[in-house]
């Protein structure tokens, strides 16, 4: 019980955190049309992210596709997006955590 409650808070972070990373890039100049619709894709990822999707592995997996795509996107961009890239890496490493956690 306590597990699935710590699982919830961290998936509500990955939540807040894209919120951020989208509205960071929303605001950057420059951005290619693939990083915009990317930004999309990874914004409405905030709805989708769920434990009972994370627990179906194969949804969890197109997800961290989506993420690995964004990162490569934004990785060439200039000082303006390094903060998204952060929370992008945030994110990651925050749905690697949940991921491991319902493996158990």
């Amino acid at each position: 019980e306590g597990d699935t409650q710590k699982t919830s808070v961290i998936v509500e972070k990955i939540r807040k955190h894209i919120m951020t990373f989208t509205q960071d890039l929303a605001n950057a100049k420059n951005l290619g049309k693939e990083v915009a619709s990317t930004i999309v894709v990874v914004y409405n990822l905030k709805d989708e992210i769920n434990l009972t999707k994370l627990r179906q592995s194969k949804a969890c997996n197109d997800d961290f596709k989506k993420l690995k795509m964004v990162m490569e996107e934004i990785k060439n961009t200039n000082e303006r997006e390094s903060n998204a890239l952060y929370l992008l890496e945030l994110i990651n490493s925050e749905l690697t955590v949940v991921k491991e956690h319902l493996k158990k």
